[in-house]
């Protein structure tokens, strides 16, 4: 019914099937055939990507006991940067009068409420909302915000990178109404502005690590203070990602690529409270080439957790390669003192060095699962090989997964090849061979799993998300390496539907489920 009502016959086609959208934007014909556009026919805008109903952050506003009215524009005050805009009139309350909620206690009430694209860049307290000759509001008499809540205590740059800094920051934000204690996010940023001032930092001062900086240290004082005393060394390996509420907080740690900004989106997701942060690589300067490097990187990370997080305990998810590392990372924070609430798996295939108890019934089990393809290949193989040749290609396959799965290595690794990988494992290996290729100090993180990281049995239990094509083989992997047992749901139909922006909402709520429920075990156990 709501599809009819949206998707309505064509009046302009011969064709019965054929139908126009109803887009809900407000346009014309002009004389010489272009199109004028005038806005929307409701209040929904459009902002980098996300279509916003004011309504519901108006209504999350009105929420607030010290506010009567409230009105959320879109201002293009700046065209290149249009931020989200509140303002409010508070309550008449001359009885018991208290002070008025800043725009960063506001900004934080709606931040628990709302994801970050909906938060307004400012909130702006007036006496009265203005209103047109018919009572309505007048949109276009709202005043320009001011982006600092007290100029008074506004600390101005001073030394010549504050000034290079400050510069840097009224460019991309479009306005200087801010001094060197103020929040990058509390003045108008945004990730988008945050991945822009990021591209300026690393241009003007080489930081490759600048992205990660402006997260972790949000103001011009800090972010100067850093790069004062940088040299070289590297930057910090943990980012917040969603940093308000006070529930048991998720690390998400990097996988094949290094970082975790593919998580972002996740994050938002997730409930308002539930705090989330990221685990990027540590300084590649760091990452020495051992058979305990990767244990030594997820070292490096439990230290950074258990700085805040010491006695509590923490969540942790990993994707494809880096559901090792977050196993690793479980390992550390436990060696360490620290609790483990749950470890969230999502489609981690065997990239680590197998132990042969679970590499023999791992290869059968794979043996079987492709035994009907590998003879349909053999009866009919879809190449132009001969027949012979191609025979022997995948007896050799199979010999090589065999020596892989019973821990045999060859004497020769020039002379004897890896067996032929899965098809997400290829896409893997030629990322990081293309990666490698431009920037050979760049580390393979999948090539150090096969070569240095022989995962331990940790007596905790694992919760896997898979495609049910991998099921049986992801069950077996980790019940091995989980003694405290295996789940698996099937979310995915394939190994990059984590990168899928409308799985987001499924995939939040199977982890959010699961984290409640790890710590519903933990607190009844406790008791």
């Amino acid at each position: 019914e709501l599809t009819a009502q949206q998707f309505i016959p064509d009046p302009f086609s011969d064709d019965p099937t054929a139908r126009l959208y109803r887009s809900g934007d407000l346009a014309s014909w002009n004389p010489d055939g272009t199109l004028a556009f005038h806005g929307r026919i409701d209040q929904q805008i459009k902002l980098r990507g996300f279509r916003i109903e004011p309504a519901e952050i108006e209504a999350q506003l009105l929420s607030h006991p010290a506010l009567a009215q409230a009105a959320v524009v879109l201002r293009r005050d700046d065209p290149a940067n249009p931020r989200l805009i509140a303002y409010w009139v508070p309550h008449p309350n001359q009885l018991n009068p208290s002070p008025s909620p800043s725009p960063a206690q506001l900004r934080a009430f709606l931040a628990e409420r709302l994801p970050d694209y909906m938060v307004p860049a400012t909130c702006v307290q007036l006496d009265a909302l203005p209103l047109t000759a018919n009572g309505k509001l007048d949109r276009r008499a709202l005043p320009a915000p001011s982006f600092s809540a007290d100029p008074s205590q506004r600390v101005a740059p001073t030394t010549p990178l504050e000034h290079q800094l400050h510069a840097i920051w009224a460019d991309i934000l479009g306005h200087s109404d801010f001094g060197i204690h103020d929040n990058f996010f509390a003045v108008g940023g945004h990730s988008l502005a945050a991945a822009r001032l990021a591209s300026a930092m690393q241009h003007i001062h080489g930081d490759s690590t600048a992205l990660t900086s402006i997260f972790r240290h949000p103001t011009i004082a800090e972010l100067s203070r850093l790069q004062t005393k940088r040299t070289g060394e590297p930057g910090d390996c943990i980012i917040t990602l969603q940093p308000h509420g006070n529930q048991t907080p998720l690390f998400a740690v990097h996988g094949m690529g290094g970082t975790v900004w593919g998580f972002i989106e996740l994050a938002r997701h997730l409930r308002a409270d539930r705090p989330v942060f990221g685990i990027q690589a540590v300084h590649q300067k760091r990452i020495r080439r051992s058979n305990d490097a990767v244990r030594e990187m997820a070292g490096t990370y439990a230290e950074a957790i258990l700085e805040n997080y010491k006695g509590q305990p923490i969540h942790l998810v990993g994707y494809s390669a880096g559901g090792w590392y977050a196993h690793a990372v479980a390992e550390a924070v436990m060696s360490r003192g620290g609790s483990v609430a749950s470890l969230i798996i999502l489609d981690t295939r065997p990239n680590a060095k197998i132990h042969r108890r679970i590499g023999a019934p791992l290869m059968m089990l794979r043996l079987l699962e492709r035994l009907p393809i590998h003879l349909r290949w053999l009866i009919k193989p879809s190449t132009n090989k001969p027949h012979s040749a191609y025979v022997l290609e995948r007896l050799r396959s199979a010999a090589m997964l065999t020596q892989k799965a019973l821990g045999w290595q060859p004497k020769s690794k020039q002379s004897s090849p890896g067996p032929i990988p899965d098809h997400a494992e290829r896409h893997a290996a030629n990322n990081n061979t293309h990666s490698n290729t431009a920037n050979s100090d760049r580390p393979d993180f999948v090539n150090l799993l096969a070569t240095s990281y022989r995962p331990s049995r940790l007596p905790i239990s694992a919760y896997v998300l898979t495609p049910e094509t991998e099921r049986r083989q992801l069950e077996l992997i980790w019940g091995f390496y989980c003694r405290d047992g295996v789940e698996t749901q099937v979310i995915f139909n394939n190994h990059k539907d984590f990168l899928n922006p409308g799985l987001m909402p499924e995939l939040a709520q199977a982890l959010e489920n699961t984290m409640q429920s790890a710590e519903r075990r933990a607190m009844a156990s406790s008791r």
